[in-house]
């Protein structure tokens, strides 16, 4: 019984300081970034983070990440951010499908953050299967060319050379 005892107390020892040796983790931002006050793009900004600004993970919420930069907190956009050391890595020019790869790989790890594929698995992504009533809803998602520009303007986004795609799939 006194062993039983002697254990229980060391493992509530052992629970009551492992708060305390919980591991930190930090990223870098990308690029010069909103710091915001709640995870959505309307919130209110509390400051901006220049490229490279280390910052404290503190927790996720879809495609935010709550962050600690110096004296500050805030919600950062989870693709402005990249895990492990500051180095960014090696530009080389690709295919634009490695170049997006590269978009959101994250640090050395190689971990990388993937959207858009709830509800497929592997065989589906092996096999694909035509779903027009899908491609017919998704295409009404589409908007024409000056409002994506309007868009990319309003969030401050880098200007870059890609064809663009009309909503008459692929027609011009």
């Amino acid at each position: 019984m006194k062993r039983l005892l002697a254990l229980f107390l060391l493992a509530l020892g052992c629970i009551a300081h492992a708060k305390d040796a919980v591991i930190k983790e930090y990223a870098y931002t990308v690029r010069s970034t909103e710091l915001k006050s709640t995870p959505f793009n309307d919130s209110t900004t509390i400051s901006r983070l220049a490229e490279n600004n280390k910052v404290e993970i503190i927790m996720r919420k879809a495609a935010w990440t709550q962050v600690k930069a110096e004296t500050l907190t805030g919600w950062v956009k989870m693709l402005s951010l990249r895990f492990g050391d500051a180095t960014p890595p090696p530009k080389n020019e690709t295919s634009g499908l490695q170049s997006m790869y590269n978009l959101v790989t994250t640090g050395k790890s190689g971990s990388t953050v993937t959207t858009g594929t709830r509800g497929l698995d592997e065989k589906k992504l092996i096999a694909p299967s035509p779903n027009p009533k899908a491609f017919d809803a998704m295409r009404t998602y589409a908007v024409s060319k000056p409002d994506a520009q309007k868009f990319a303007k309003t969030e401050k986004l880098d200007a870059q050379s890609i064809e663009y795609v009309s909503a008459s799939g692929g027609k011009k």
